[in-house]
């Protein structure tokens, strides 16, 4: 003879099983948005390093006309 659960356990196990799910959910949008903003981010960071900066003035993370350059005398191309 086979006995059933009594009815109030299972209910909680019902809302564990929603919160569980709900959880798992908000953690893969965490980590989907996370690599999505890593991701784009080194794009960005990516076509900045790879123009040469025209101005006198270049900030951080550009490529000085010195820079391309040095490149050029070791066979690599800025644009590659």
């Amino acid at each position: 003879m086979i006995l059933d659960p009594p009815p109030q356990e299972a209910a909680p196990r019902a809302i564990l099983r929603g919160r569980l799910g709900i959880a798992r959910a908000a953690w893969v949008a965490l980590v989907l948005s996370t690599l999505g903003v890593c991701i784009g981010g080194t794009l960005a960071l990516y076509e900045r390093l790879k123009t040469i900066c025209a101005g006198e003035k270049c900030t951080q993370w550009r490529l000085s006309p010195e820079g391309a350059d040095a490149l050029q005398a070791a066979g690599v191309s800025p644009a590659s």
